[in-house]
């Protein structure tokens, strides 16, 4: 099995083997399709916390194939196939024609059937939630369905799947109530130690709640900390040289700063880079004039929760959390609530 992986986000966090419905994380995606009379390259790709994982493996002329490897995380799959020359990664974000749905942990899972459409899918008990999942989302868009599910399937990996992608947008109460429902098992799974981290950390930096201190040096090697901001409205801007949308969300930020900063405005960037000269170069070719440290070891990308780029956290005058993740038209709408009015 040809193994790719593409890192698309800041980090991906180690984790160990998850003891789900068997024990070790070996994983075996085995099947037959009916409709694939050659060999083919079959792909089999998820994408967790923003890492994008992409493995391969050749069928035989009877639409044989099998994926050999191993699992960390319970996590969601797509198994589709292209011809043997096309490179496997190529076939993420396409409109794919023909495709399996299923739900990877620990364990064999098989696929059969004329199509992989509409192939029947038999694996561990995750398999027969997952798709119960996908039944009641059928019926509606409401995160009450999620919800529900989770508090219905407190033994399910598949509720701590998707729970984790609730971690970033859910009330930070709501999270703790989904998470501390689930079952003991799951809780003290590995993954369940991760997910209780993202949680805490949502509960951490929730709006309402006191920035976490910086006690970092800038870019001119000066200490820095958020207590000297006192009195201002202060944007956590984190950012990296290499993050693109970063980059074109510099440019609208930079106009923001210049109506604002003698209104009691100030932005504190920090940047997720690991090369120094890379980050030096990127403040400059940007004209970014705010004050910049980075987060080479991404410390405070942890404790504020930072999983993808960009993202950045407002606190008023009191060190006081009161928005989140505003792109500059929000930010500059709130600006304009809290300082005055402003035109760009």
């Amino acid at each position: 099995m040809k193994n790719l992986m593409l890192y698309i986000a800041l980090f991906s966090l180690g984790m160990g083997t998850v003891r789900a419905q068997t024990s070790g994380n070996a994983l075996t995606v085995k099947g037959e399709i009916k409709t694939i009379t050659k060999p083919v390259k079959m792909v089999m790709f998820s994408i967790d916390q923003s890492v994008l994982k992409v493995d391969s493996c050749m069928s035989d002329a009877l639409g044989k194939f099998e994926f050999k490897g191993t699992v960390n995380i319970p996590v969601k799959a797509t198994v589709t196939y292209v011809e043997s020359g096309i490179n496997a990664i190529e076939v993420v974000g396409q409109d794919l024609s023909d495709k399996a749905v299923l739900f990877l942990e620990p364990g064999v899972i098989e696929i059969r059937g004329n199509r992989l459409d509409d192939a029947k899918i038999q694996g561990n008990i995750g398999q027969s939630d997952f798709e119960e999942l996908l039944k009641l989302q059928s019926t509606s868009a409401n995160d009450s369905i999620n919800f529900n599910f989770i508090k219905s399937h407190p033994a399910s990996y598949v509720s701590l799947w998707l729970l984790k992608s609730y971690t970033r947008r859910a009330e930070p109460k709501l999270l703790n109530e989904l998470f501390n429902g689930l079952s003991g098992p799951v809780r003290t799974s590995e993954a369940g130690l991760m997910v209780d981290g993202f949680v805490k950390t949502a509960v951490a930096t929730a709006i309402g709640k006191p920035a976490i201190e910086l006690n970092a040096q800038d870019i001119n090697g000066k200490p820095i900390s958020l207590a000297e901001f006192r009195g201002k409205l202060v944007l956590i801007d984190f950012w990296a040289s290499w993050c693109g949308p970063c980059r074109l969300e510099n440019k609208d930020v930079l106009k923001v700063y210049k109506n604002y900063a003698t209104k009691g405005f100030e932005i504190v960037g920090i940047s997720l880079d690991t090369q120094k000269d890379k980050w030096v170069k990127a403040v400059q070719e940007d004209e970014l004039t705010w004050r910049q440290l980075c987060d080479v070891n991404q410390e405070l990308a942890k404790v504020y929760g930072i999983r993808s780029l960009p993202q950045n956290v407002l606190i008023d005058g009191s060190g006081i959390i009161i928005a989140k993740n505003l792109r500059s038209a929000q930010l500059e709408s709130k600006l304009r609530e809290l300082l005055g009015t402003g035109r760009l």
